[in-house]
């Protein structure tokens, strides 16, 4: 399990957020075996229905079911520029989740949607793209 091998850091505060409607919640946490830092993303299933209460349930399976195939595909592929997927996609009744290496932000978090971050760190409130990233 996670809280098995890993430390979340800032007080298991949500970091970042990502994917469908920023469904994913990014952790910064060290691995306790390596102290090597990383991102913990999850999606808990009952915070999934809470956030889509106006849709119905077979629609926040489908949300489900597509995030956690978005989470195997990103961890097929390998390439130098693509995010890296240290502990591949694990699921239980209530959530599910996967390791990757460290990341500070979503490129939705960079674009001004904080959506499910608890507290919006200062690196990101002072993060500016550059023309080349924008376009």
């Amino acid at each position: 399990e996670i809280a098995k091998s890993y430390d979340i850091q800032n007080n298991s505060q949500c970091v970042s957020s990502g994917g469908h409607y920023n469904l994913w919640k990014i952790f910064s946490a060290t691995k306790r075996s390596t102290k090597e830092e990383v991102s913990i993303f999850t999606v808990d299933r009952a915070n999934l229905e809470k956030t889509l209460p106006a849709h119905s349930k077979k629609y926040a399976d489908a949300i489900y079911q597509r995030l956690k195939k978005g989470a195997q595909r990103l961890t097929r592929l390998r390439h130098p520029y693509m995010l890296n997927v240290l502990q591949p996609l694990q699921e239980t009744k209530t959530e599910m989740f996967f390791v990757t290496e460290p990341i500070f932000a979503s490129l939705a978090n960079v674009l001004g949607d904080t959506t499910n971050v608890d507290t919006v760190h200062d690196k990101l409130k002072r993060y500016d793209m550059s023309l080349v990233e924008k376009q």
